[in-house]
């Protein structure tokens, strides 16, 4: 069975289901004292007090089997076709892996993209552990998108070797760039579909909830203040607050 005719099987995407089990695996949160940021933005470090990190869906083989069917059940649901998965390294790795295992055919190649490319052996190994190749279709999935700059590079790589990759993220925190682009641009641009399977704007609120009365008074400014500055879209206190 191809991996086309193993997601028509997969059921459509639950999506209060997958983001109730992003919650309960604590992968949504916030801090105070702020996190400093990967990645500095127009010049200066950023500081975040929220955190999104999807660890903690990829722990354990039932783990990964859940994260492996939600992602099929995503891409039945949005009509996202191709030939494997293909995860950013290293947060998604193992869900390319497990995800590529439990819905491609036995003989479907398994190509794990490097982190850095490699300076020496063959070229064709210089990418991947497996390349990927002319006319193959990867999807590629990103855990959490803050800049996108994982996915993109994944991306031009996959285009560099002649394939026709689509883009997928499970979360993301929906920011611009330093260009004051977003993913969203940067891949219309390259001419790559691009899926996402949740966001802050759906999964801030429902963490905020359990937090005291005290602390979101606190936590509420800051988060308007941080997507003023940083956001692709606005993040006013009464959406978080979930007031009418």
């Amino acid at each position: 069975m191809t991996l086309n005719e193993a997601i028509t099987y997969a059921g459509e995407i639950d999506q209060n289901g997958f983001d109730s089990f992003v919650i309960e695996k604590k992968c949504v949160g916030f801090k105070n004292p702020p996190l400093t940021l990967k990645e500095p933005r127009f010049g200066q470090p950023v500081l975040s007090h929220f955190y999104v990190n999807m660890r903690n869906t990829g722990e354990t083989v039932k783990q990964l089997k859940k994260m492996a069917e939600y992602l099929a059940a995503f891409c039945k649901t949005k009509g996202i076709t191709g030939d494997y998965f293909l995860g950013v390294p290293e947060g998604a790795t193992k869900l390319g892996v497990v995800a590529t295992m439990a819905y491609c055919d036995p003989d479907t190649k398994v190509p794990l993209s490097r982190s850095k490319p490699k300076e020496h052996g063959d070229p064709k190994d210089k990418y991947y552990v497996t390349p990927v190749l002319k006319g193959e279709k990867p999807i590629i999935v990103e855990d959490v998108n803050t800049t996108g700059e994982g996915l993109i590079k994944e991306v031009k790589k996959a285009l560099e070797a002649g394939a026709e990759p689509v883009g997928v993220t499970l979360v993301s925190r929906l920011e611009i760039r330093d260009d004051r682009r977003t993913v969203v641009d940067v891949m219309k641009e390259l001419g790559v579909p691009y899926y996402c399977m949740s966001d802050t704007k759906r999964l801030l609120p429902m963490e905020f909830q359990k937090l005291t009365p005290e602390e979101q008074d606190f936590f509420a400014p800051e988060i308007e203040k941080y997507y003023e500055k940083y956001g692709a879209i606005k993040f006013p206190q009464a959406e978080i607050r979930k007031l009418p």
